[in-house]
């Protein structure tokens, strides 16, 4: 081991390490001292999924939807199953599970059907195909705080562009209750100041012309 390798490795006992792991591992523990599971998109989108069907509670009282809605479900449970998250093996069981609180109109037969169709042809939903199967617009998006779900009546470039109008918004009430915290001009007094200070602005022309017709009236006024 060189020199620079040596005085760079640290030992895993050292108070410094432990301190650190310690800190990881309680981030990633709930309030009851128990592991969070680690993140994963799938499983927040089946979340908001929930959310968004118990603010449209008679939503799913038609069968038509209902299979609409567990056709969707299905098949994040069949990734969820993959990758074995919380101890999810099988997507005809989680889904019964499901289908029995969210959906009981639908019989054991078209769940199993769903089921079996969804591991014969898996399909990949994005954000703006499960907004458009549970019809989700952009207001009710918002007002639920839905962040892994598109909007059926906007696109994603809208959402973005939304977005960063409101994050502007943000942006400068904040900036705003800043200059107030250190007595500071607001916006409006400091352009109002601007302003005094440079009269071309008010007149609307640039300071040169505003210079030269300064500059041509006192000749002028000389002559």
């Amino acid at each position: 081991m060189s020199d620079a390798s040596r005085q760079a490795w640290v030992s895993p006992l050292d108070p410094r390490v432990i301190r650190a792991r310690k800190r990881i591992r309680n981030r990633h523990r709930g309030r009851d001292g128990s592991a969070l599971p680690p993140f994963d998109r799938v499983y927040v989108r089946l979340c908001e999924i929930e959310t968004v069907l118990r603010d449209h509670a008679p939503f799913v009282s038609d069968d038509i939807i209902s299979k609409r809605v567990a056709k969707v479900v299905a098949h994040h449970y069949r990734i969820l199953a993959a990758k074995k998250y919380l101890g999810i093996t099988d997507t005809l069981s989680a889904l019964a599970g499901w289908c029995g609180r969210w959906t009981p109109n639908l019989s054991m037969d078209c769940v199993r059907s769903i089921a079996v169709d969804c591991d014969r042809v898996p399909v990949d939903y994005s954000d703006d195909k499960v907004a458009d199967e549970l019809r989700l617009t952009y207001e009710v998006r918002t007002r639920l705080g839905i962040k892994c779900i598109g909007a059926c009546d906007m696109t994603k470039a809208d959402r973005l562009e939304q977005s960063a109008i409101k994050k502007k918004a943000r942006d400068r009430d904040y900036a705003e209750k800043q200059r107030r915290k250190k007595e500071q001009l607001s916006r409006a007094d400091y352009l109002k100041k601007v302003a005094s200070l440079k009269p071309w602005i008010d007149e609307g022309i640039s300071e040169r012309t505003w210079r030269r017709r300064k500059r041509n009236a006192k000749i002028l006024a000389a002559g």
